[in-house]
């Protein structure tokens, strides 16, 4: 197999590759190919792709930027998302 998982002294897994696997070139699939694309085209007419529910490191960025409360700045993101 060219990976397995082993289990770190920390107890996490992680993946045991074959160098020589590692080393060859693989093409993309057609459909990472289309993905990359249109994550291309979104970047060139300045579109962002940003999570439905926000972080509260979000939350509180939009908080301190506009000098509201976080229940607010959490409206205002909920309400801009849902204008468009």
């Amino acid at each position: 197999m060219a990976r397995d998982l082993l289990r770190g002294d920390n107890g996490k897994f992680f993946a045991k590759v074959d160098p020589a696997m590692a080393l060859q070139k693989h093409k993309p699939s057609a459909a990472l190919e289309h993905a990359l694309k249109a994550v291309e085209s979104m970047r060139v007419v300045d579109l962002a792709v940003v999570p439905g529910i926000p972080s509260e490191p979000m939350i509180m960025a939009g908080a301190l930027a506009g000098q509201i409360s976080p229940e607010t700045a959490r409206r205002v993101y909920q309400a801009m998302l849902a204008a468009d």
